[in-house]
């Protein structure tokens, strides 16, 4: 049995030398590293241990952000890019609402996320202040460059004089999806039925198709700044849906105008709905000519022999216009005898606008078994198509190794970035038990394999929790 005094050991040494000779015969070899143990040493070890685990666990469940008391009468929700998609590169529009408390809010709005180089970058302007009264609740639209996919996207509200009122990181759901910077982005803007997704091919790659493609059906999804539509390679505008043209309203309208003179490409739908949408003054300026009305006898004979199709239409419902300029690819007749165009284009600004006076998403055009190849005809015309032999992958050249690092954690995003607060606890926590045990094994732990596979195994239980 043993015994304990204040005068003595705390164990008898003839156990510690029976313990000793018997690792000695199992363990020849490790047994100049179990008898350097001093007993009184070791249990101070093991206490040392155990607190500094207990330390590390309690610091590292502490919040990385300390929340204001009243931010809990703050209510956020967010809404990244354009129907749920955004392009990496490119400026990204951002939607966010905010409710108030019992306290009104009076601040602006900051984003920060990452450039292309993996850096941390923050967005600010000074038209994105924020002035909510109290228990009321406003939307604002903001903008910025995301140059990679799976980091985090935080949305700032701080008052003017620079605290900080409340921040929190989007989630999956309200980041939507990001598309890579060289995929086509085709974004329609109509009825619920504008399919602009048939005739695309699957990538070789499996993760997407030949183009990705998006509907906007309300006012509210549209942006209010040209600059949001940065990404998009192909504006698709049908009049089909009267809703949409009578809410749109001139600041979107404005936008989208915009964006078409400083380069964009965008293809025209114009069809028995075209009046109101040419009610919009801004919408109107794009096409170069005089509106003439409303035909539902044009016949679709030239529509079928310009794309060789064998599936015959029935006569169209299209709009009349007197093109002031512009080449006119195919006319067609009304019952009248009357020729108008049926497929035209024309330059607005750096931009291009095509025209087909018929709605994409009408019931004639939409049960067209050659529907398909209308629209590859339209899309062929905005972009190269890649040679299928060729490597669709892209590499991004970076000279240091921070930037081939980002570059290639990005290829994972289910991958958890640890916090750096957390290393640094778990780099101090390595070198205290690497010191403790230096201290006990008499300075000869660099000579026992056993203690470093100790260690290597500590510390990749340690490193789960980070």
């Amino acid at each position: 049995m043993l015994q304990f005094n204040s005068n003595q050991p705390r164990f008898h040494s003839d156990v510690v030398q029976s313990l000793a000779c018997k690792t000695k015969e199992c363990f020849p070899r490790k047994a100049l590293f179990f008898r350097s143990f001093d007993p009184n040493v070791l249990i101070v070890f093991i206490v040392r241990t155990l607190v500094t685990i207990l330390a590390f666990v309690a610091l590292n469940s502490l919040p990385v952000i300390a929340q204001p008391p009243n931010d809990s009468e703050i209510r956020f929700q967010a809404e990244m890019g354009l129907g749920g998609y955004w392009k990496v590169g490119y400026p990204t529009r951002t939607v966010v609402q905010l409710t108030s408390g019992s306290t009104d809010i009076d601040g602006r709005l900051e984003v920060q996320t990452f450039d292309g180089d993996g850096v941390d970058i923050v967005y600010q302007s000074d038209s994105w202040v924020v002035k909510i009264p109290p228990k009321s609740t406003a939307r604002f639209e903001i903008h910025a460059k995301h140059g990679r996919a799976n980091r985090p996207v935080v949305i700032r509200l701080v008052s003017l004089a620079g605290a900080v009122l409340y921040e929190r990181a989007l989630n999956a759901e309200e980041r939507g999806t990001a598309l890579p910077a060289t995929q086509p982005w085709i974004v329609g803007i109509g009825s619920d039925k504008l399919d602009l997704s048939q005739g695309a091919l699957k990538s070789t790659r499996g993760a997407l198709t030949e183009y990705s493609t998006v509907i906007l059906t309300n006012a509210e999804q549209l942006p209010l700044s040209s600059v949001c539509f940065g990404g998009v390679d192909l504006l698709i505008v049908s009049s089909r849906n009267v809703a949409l043209n009578q809410q749109m309203g001139s600041v979107r309208a404005t936008a989208i105008r915009d964006w078409i003179a400083q380069g964009g490409r965008c293809l025209l739908s114009l069809g028995e709905n075209a009046e109101s949408w040419l009610k919009t003054p801004e919408l109107a300026s794009l096409v170069p000519g005089e509106f003439k009305g409303i035909s539902s006898d044009c016949d679709p004979g030239p529509l079928e022999s310009y794309l060789k199709s064998q599936s015959r239409l029935a006569n169209l419902k299209r709009c009349l216009f007197s093109l002031d300029s512009g080449p006119v690819d195919l006319k067609a007749k009304t019952m009248s005898r009357v020729d108008y165009p049926m497929i035209a284009r024309w330059a607005y600004g750096a931009g291009k606008v095509t025209l087909i006076a018929v709605e994409l998403d009408g019931d004639q055009i939409l049960s067209w078994e050659s529907r398909p190849n209308l629209l590859n005809y339209f899309y062929n015309e905005q972009w190269e198509r890649k040679d299928a032999r060729t490597d669709k992958r892209v590499y991004l050249g970076f000279d240091d190794i921070t930037g081939q690092l980002n570059s290639t954690l990005d290829a994972f995003p289910q991958l958890t970035l640890g916090n750096l607060a957390s290393i640094s606890i778990l780099a101090g926590l390595f070198c205290l038990v690497k010191c403790q045990l230096h201290g006990v094994s008499g300075n000869r732990l660099p000579d026992s394999d056993a203690a470093w596979s100790w260690l290597c195994t500590f510390l990749r239980w340690q490193s789960r929790c980070v």
